[in-house]
């Protein structure tokens, strides 16, 4: 049986709170992460949403985003891998944090790691 894993991410402002290029969101970093995410998985699907945070100066950032949903096999795909893609996609994004929501509905606020060096981030 085949579950769900959903990966959160603003696209309008980078990790410090610089604008994302609208023509480089579109023409490059979110084709990146189609790219990835249909390669790993088969597909994707996104949605268009919205969301805010409490910067470091106390002020509520609202925000566009991506909600991107994968479909995977429990017993072929790990967590660690699925954790892994979460940090790639906020890597490509520039972002502080990306939101993971599982399969079990386990969803977790997740600092992206960077550098990423675990095998396979030269592939996406």
């Amino acid at each position: 049986m085949l579950s769900v894993f959903q990966i959160g991410v603003g696209v309008q402002f980078d990790r410090f709170n610089q604008p994302i290029d609208a023509e480089d969101l579109h023409d490059n970093l979110l084709p990146s992460i189609r790219r990835m995410l249909a390669s790993e998985f088969g597909g994707y699907t996104e949605k268009q949403t919205s969301g805010g945070w409490i910067n470091p100066d106390g002020h509520l950032v609202e925000e566009e985003g991506r909600t991107f949903s994968v479909l995977y096999d429990p017993t072929k795909v790990s967590r660690n891998l699925l954790a892994f893609r979460a940090d790639c996609v906020g890597q490509i994004l520039n972002q502080h944090s990306v939101v993971r929501i599982w399969a079990d509905n386990d969803a977790s606020i997740k600092k992206v790691a960077y550098p990423l060096s675990a095998p396979g981030w030269d592939k996406v």
